[in-house]
């Protein structure tokens, strides 16, 4: 119980120092999004603010469901997608958020 009263506490208090410095990040930065990261995440994860090193996947009790991409394909990934959501106003304001 004290273990989630402590996560709480810090995610309230990175989310709202997140909030207090929005308006530096730039929407479609790669450099802006890992910055939000690590400030989001602080605390919570071993290396906030960086690109995960390692495989990840989603798991339904013992059964994998979804494998995402190998972690050297993720800056590449992510700046493949922020370069087509800068070029484009087809998708929808939250999507764009």
């Amino acid at each position: 119980m004290w273990q989630d009263l402590r996560i709480t506490a810090a995610i309230q208090a990175n989310i709202s120092r997140l909030a207090l410095n929005i308006a530096r990040f730039e929407p479609f930065s790669t450099k802006s999004f890992l910055e939000a990261h690590r400030t989001l995440m602080s605390g919570l994860i071993e290396q906030p603010g960086r690109w995960r090193s390692g495989q990840v996947g989603i798991f339904k009790e013992s059964k994998v469901t979804h494998v995402a991409p190998p972690a050297s394909r993720v800056p590449g990934l992510m700046a493949e997608l922020f370069k087509t959501l800068k070029g484009s106003r087809d998708y929808h304001p939250l999507i764009l958020a």
